[in-house]
């Protein structure tokens, strides 16, 4: 499926981005037909908007790429989401309501249904109180949501590539969406890609052991979310940017931080799996949770369980049963 190769990046940072902005970002503007939009952020690839149209009393999510030198090469990665996204169709996958295109050729802008904030915003301070997830089962409930979208987007034979808390949106309902879909490739029998993509501290290390991208690598993304959301912390905060060898990760030791030079892939997989273990072991208590983390976070991809056993792994089968009782 020639249509669903994404254009090639010189960079792991995300293309656009629906999650929340920094203060001093927001900027409120009104539109020709009433409506109101207020800039949420800039993206490595564009602005992301939210948008009021006070006709028909909806909230919107609107992205658009930066015009600069860079604009090229974000229209079409802004077109590659809007074809994907067109062909998916779940509840826990956003979706896409509009695309308007440039000379009749590429998206120049996309109109997305509002999925809330991300799931990184509910563990900071200034807005955690949108969405309450201290709970295990709250956080199960959005977990388990994650899972049911990576299992709709793997049979679909389709691989996100940038699964993290920032492209993960939650409503007041704790309906979960799953965004930015800019980088998703397709997979098949053949397929083999080695292209980079996502974010470094939830990337997996199939990349470097040359496995090339699968299914299995948004399952180790999920683990390293699931973590994130289970202890409140990155398991690999010390990765955030780091993308070549040679590699200098701040460590901390038992005296402070220290400078740690990683060659190559080698030394840095040792670092990955013994740090991804001990770091389980210590902070997550529930021993089913850690058991799936542990098999979640293996070097080997055929070692990670796919999203349909994730979603019917024994620890969720609380959880799954309380909603049983509660739908009709």
């Amino acid at each position: 499926m020639q249509g669903l190769t994404p254009p090639r990046t010189e960079s792991l940072s995300p293309p656009l981005s629906l999650s929340q902005p920094s203060s001093g970002d927001s900027v409120i503007s009104s539109g020709s037909d009433g409506s109101v939009s207020v800039v949420l952020g800039q993206g490595g690839c564009g602005r992301v908007s939210i948008v009021f149209n006070k006709d028909q009393r909806q909230l919107m999510v609107e992205k658009e790429p930066h015009d600069n030198h860079l604009r090229p090469r974000c229209l079409q990665i802004l077109q590659h989401e809007v074809q994907v996204l067109k062909e998916l169709h779940h509840p826990n996958i956003i979706s896409v309501i509009h695309a308007s295109s440039e000379c009749g050729r590429w998206c120049d802008s996309m109109t997305l249904e509002y999925g809330g904030v991300d799931i990184a915003s509910t563990t900071t301070p200034s807005t955690a109180h949108i969405v309450d997830l201290h709970t295990t089962e709250d956080k199960k409930q959005v977990l388990i949501q994650i899972a049911e979208a990576l299992k709709y987007l793997h049979r679909n034979n389709k691989v996100h590539r940038d699964i993290k808390p920032q492209n993960i949106l939650i409503d007041g309902q704790k309906q979960v969406r799953v965004c930015d879909f800019g980088e998703v490739i397709h997979f098949g029998p053949d397929s083999y890609d080695m292209s980079p993509a996502g974010t470094p501290e939830y990337c997996s290390p199939d990349l470097y052991t040359q496995a090339g991208w699968s299914p299995s690598s948004d399952m180790w993304s999920f683990g390293c979310v699931m973590y994130r959301a289970l202890t409140g912390k990155d398991l690999f905060p010390e990765l955030a940017n780091k993308t070549q060898f040679p590699m200098t990760l701040f460590l901390e030791d038992g005296e402070g931080i220290e400078a740690v030079d990683f060659d190559n892939e080698d030394e840095l997989l040792g670092w990955i799996d013994f740090t991804a273990q001990s770091r389980i072991s210590e902070n997550i208590a529930d021993p089913q949770a850690k058991t799936l983390l542990l098999n979640l976070l293996s070097i080997d991809p055929g070692r990670r369980p796919p999203a349909g056993y994730v979603c019917a792994h024994p620890w969720f089968k609380t959880h799954q049963s309380r909603l049983a009782d509660i739908l009709p």
